[in-house]
Formats: structure tokens, sequence, C-alpha cells
């Protein structure tokens, strides 16, 4: 492990132990970041998005933890910074998806039920 409590986007010897609880959030979030948001039609796009960003907020929030690109652990002061930000992200991404998942149903409906995505 490079610092303790810094995430990598590649897997590390050692992350079970290092991480602890946050281990299992650790590798879904890698599944994310790495093109698990890439796929699908646009409500997918966005949900996995959107998880994305809860799980980030959970991870520095709760667990302490630094994500990339940050390489060393984040003083209290970055930490607030990273989280709020990511709040927001988190925020207008749910926005984003409600709005595609509004205009899917209405989609479905005005064609009877003939659009699927």
């Amino acid at each position: 492990m490079p610092w303790p409590g810094v995430v990598t986007l590649e897997v590390q010897d050692d992350e079970a132990d290092a991480f602890g609880p946050a281990a299992k959030l650790v590798d879904e979030w890698r599944g994310l970041r790495n093109g698990g948001t890439q796929a699908g039609s646009g409500v997918a796009r966005a949900r996995a998005q959107e998880r994305r960003w809860e799980l980030e907020v959970v991870m520095i929030g709760d667990f302490g933890l630094t994500l990339p690109p940050e390489k060393e652990p984040l003083d209290d002061e970055r930490q607030h910074d990273h989280l709020r930000w990511r709040t927001k992200a988190l925020a207008r991404t749910r926005r984003i998806r409600a709005r595609r998942e509004r205009r899917r149903t209405l989609r479905r409906f005005l064609t009877l039920g003939l659009w699927w995505d």
C-alpha cells in the first residue's frame, strides 16, 4: 500500500486489512470508476454515476479514505473540500437521473409502451 487510507485504481496487497469494512465499497467503486458507468441506457448510466458519487461520499466522510488522483492522505480541510464538492456532484447527478427517469416514463406513456431504452 502506498499510504494507509489512500485508495488506488489498481488493487493493492492487503487492502482488505487496510480498509477494513470499507474494502467492499472500494471494490464496488473501482468497478464503477473503471467504466461501469458507461454501459446501458441514459437512466442506467445516471444510476451508476449516482451510486459512484454515493460511494465516494461514504468512503471520504465515514471512513476517511483518500481517493485518486490524490496520492497522500488528506488533511481535515482538504477532506472537507473533497466531501463538499462530491456531495454537490451527487445532488446534481440525482437531479439528472430523476429528469431522465421522467423523460423515459413520458416517452413510454406517449408511445403506449412501445418505446423501450
